[in-house]
């Protein structure tokens, strides 16, 4: 009786032992996708002040290039260029950049016109070894990036964690992170991407920053205003300038 007491006994304990350590390895990987799922966040909301944060900067132009831009009818260009090509402001820019006329770069930045030619889509895990792995931080980050101008250096820098999973992880190729910038405008002649008639200022721009993580189980993404231009009144006629009465088309 006493042998049948202790093997039913062990028994019991050994299906205890046994739900236990199923439990903590659903713990340990509960945890690590929690943890990839806050760096997520965090990546995220770091990328869209970014793109808040440096919306007003030309890309291509460096420091020593702002001193000499030439503004007129609201728009920036460089004196050296023969043709008068545009500056374009860093959200316009990166909207534009499957457009080869419209994202063409002014100033003396060479590195943003040879290698910021696309927008950030990742969708393949990286093969780069950690010890090839570009260092994130240093004092002067211009070095690191190459870039003279601070939104090309932003989108290097953006593209190079993402595309080397440096601070977040891939598990396979459903794992994807891209960052996409969408134009919108009421009116036609705008020749903008999307149309849409709830927008009153002369062009809208939404950022879209999406990633899939957990071999694309799990999603963060945040949709957020990341610039716009504003349209203003002008005369067709009338008794000189009276108080604004609306948005000229």
């Amino acid at each position: 009786m006493s042998i049948l007491e202790a093997i039913v006994a062990s028994v019991i304990v050994g299906i205890g032992f046994i739900g236990i350590f199923q439990m903590v390895g659903y713990a340990v990987n509960s945890i690590d996708v929690s943890g990839e799922r806050s760096k997520a966040g965090h990546l995220v909301g770091m990328i869209a002040e970014g793109v808040l944060g440096y919306k007003d900067t030309y890309v291509g132009v460096s420091e020593n290039d702002e001193k000499a831009l030439i503004y007129e009818g609201g728009r920036a260009y460089m004196p050296s260029d023969d043709d008068r090509k545009k500056c374009s402001k860093f959200v316009e820019f990166y909207a534009n950049l499957a457009y080869a006329e419209d994202s063409q770069v002014c100033g003396s930045d060479s590195k943003t016109k040879s290698s910021v030619t696309d927008g950030i889509n990742i969708a393949n895990c990286s093969t780069t070894p950690k010890a090839n792995r570009q260092a994130l931080y240093k004092k002067d980050e211009s070095s690191i990036w190459g870039a003279t101008s601070a939104a090309g250096n932003q989108i290097l820098k953006w593209n190079a964690i993402l595309s080397e999973d440096q601070l977040i992880k891939c598990k396979s190729q459903k794992d994807t992170k891209s960052i996409k910038m969408f134009e919108m405008c009421r009116w036609a002649k705008n020749n903008c991407e999307f149309q849409n008639n709830n927008v009153f200022d002369e062009r809208m721009y939404v950022g879209r920053i999406q990633f899939n993580l957990n071999d694309g189980k799990k999603r963060r993404f945040l949709y957020f205003q990341a610039d716009y231009e504003p349209k203003y009144q002008t005369n067709t006629g009338g008794k000189g300038d009276g108080p604004f009465t609306g948005m000229a088309e």
